[in-house]
């Protein structure tokens, strides 16, 4: 487990200092900006540096310098990667969690095989372990950064779990935009997890979420994503939210589904409408 040992505040930096095993990862960052984040060039991987700096919109690098982070291609696929030697590198962790007792995102959901959209995957943990469980799921991610590491990810889990694969599809849209694709096939629940303003002293948050954080912005207007995708589901809206936060359109949400560290706030459309 990655904690955050301490944080230093110089006035014009925030200074993040990651345990990693044995390792010292330090990321330094001025406040208010993203980090500088490159493509490592690499022969071997040329063509793939080539389309992934294009894709996203980063430069190709021949090292750290001028970088806080890098993206890398290996044998190992994707990675994302701190200053050399002082981290190891990330990936997204896309392995099935196992379900101990009753799953609360599972009775959130509350329809087995439902067709899930989530429209705000991030890492996309929550939407890989809905597929694991049999759902149908559409994940959607605005971050070009993000989207290429899941992605990359999900390719390297087509040997290990091809029928969770079949069951998962990844697209590289804003929320806003999935809600507005013309289908015949409307989801049956659309999963919410909003990515929220950093807390300057959150200091319990995991690298994952710490990196999440680094790299995108907060979730725009959710008042009124809350309420396209209610328009927008056959069954239901779930929202995941710290136990600590407080509903976001209460006069819309029938109840929630508590776990150990966050709860799930149900919003009925279509067809529940009106069953509570």
């Amino acid at each position: 487990m990655v904690r955050v040992n301490k944080v230093h505040d110089y006035s014009a930096h925030v200074v993040l200092v990651f345990c990693d095993e044995r390792r010292i990862w330090l990321l330094e960052t001025m406040i208010g900006e993203k980090p500088r984040l490159g493509v490592l060039f690499d022969q071997e991987y040329a063509e793939k540096c080539r389309m992934l700096s294009s894709f996203t919109h980063r430069p190709l690098v021949d090292s750290h310098d001028g970088a806080d982070l890098l993206l890398k291609y290996s044998a190992a696929g994707l990675s994302l990667q701190g200053p050399e030697g002082q981290s190891s590198p990330f990936q997204p962790s896309l392995e099935s969690r196992p379900r101990i007792g009753r799953d609360p995102l599972l009775r959130a959901i509350h329809r087995q095989n439902a067709l899930v959209w989530d429209l705000t995957c991030g890492w996309a943990r929550d939407a890989v372990h809905l597929a694991y469980c049999g759902m149908q799921v559409v994940a959607v991610e605005r971050d070009t950064v993000v989207y290429s590491l899941v992605a990359d990810a999900i390719d390297r889990c087509q040997k290990r779990s091809p029928e969770a694969v079949k069951r998962f599809a990844l697209h590289c849209l804003t929320a806003e935009q999935q809600l507005e694709q013309q289908t015949d096939s409307p989801p049956d629940v659309i999963y919410l997890d909003p990515m929220y303003p950093s807390k300057r002293n959150s200091a319990s948050a995991s690298r994952p979420a710490q990196l999440l954080q680094s790299l995108c912005n907060p979730t725009d207007d959710l008042e009124f994503l809350i309420e396209k995708s209610i328009a927008t589901a056959r069954y239901r809206v779930v929202v995941k939210r710290p136990h600590f936060a407080p509903v976001i359109c209460p006069q819309n949400a029938t109840g929630s589904v508590s776990g150990k560290r966050v709860r799930f706030d149900i919003y009925p459309s279509g067809s529940m409408v009106g069953e509570g």
